[in-house]
């Protein structure tokens, strides 16, 4: 294993997706939200394709043994974009990013109830704490200070992390079955 290679990719990926993230915030007051959902998926589809056939596997890509384990992370991928870019256009772009931190707590959760993985006491107590953190961090906006398009962007936010941690676990059950 290259670590110096794999910390790049990670910091590399993460960059991207905070520029991801602000060019959707700039694009959401212009165009509808699933205007920008289609043209981030087809437009992320050339580099998947290009780096598929780079690697011989484009044959492989498309059999599946799981066909539908492959809809319901699709699906669940595909909601939890779309209310992301929705969290996006109603809240500010540190807010709608702090509510996807959600997204981690609630993997280890179904972690164990849908994968039945060991979670030790520590463990849930950071949930806890992180659960804590989280309804601290939503009170702003679901005070009547906040206004109704905040409420309805933070729910919109929170519906999106348990799509994504939906589809985090769909990825980890197909991985099991399925080539990479």
């Amino acid at each position: 294993m290259n670590t110096i290679l794999g910390i790049f990719l990670k910091v590399a990926a993460t960059f991207v997706f905070a520029l991801m993230s602000l060019v959707i915030k700039w694009l959401s007051n212009n165009f509808p939200v699933g205007q920008l959902v289609f043209f981030r998926s087809a437009f992320a589809m050339i580099p998947l394709l290009m780096w598929i056939a780079w690697t011989s596997e484009l044959k492989d890509a498309f059999y599946t043994k799981n066909f539908k384990g492959h809809l319901m992370r699709s699906m669940a991928g595909v909601g939890g974009m779309f209310m992301s870019f929705g969290a996006l256009h109603y809240l500010s772009l540190p807010d709608a990013t702090a509510i996807t931190y959600v997204t981690p707590l609630l993997v280890t959760v179904l972690g164990a109830l849908v994968l039945h993985e060991t979670i030790r006491v520590w463990r849930w107590s950071a949930i806890g704490v992180g659960f804590v953190g989280v309804l601290i961090m939503l009170s702003p906006f679901l005070g009547h200070s906040g206004g109704p398009d905040l409420a309805l962007g933070a729910m919109i936010g929170l519906i999106g992390t348990v799509f994504s941690a939906f589809a985090s676990i769909a990825v980890r059950k197909l991985a099991g079955t399925e080539k990479t």
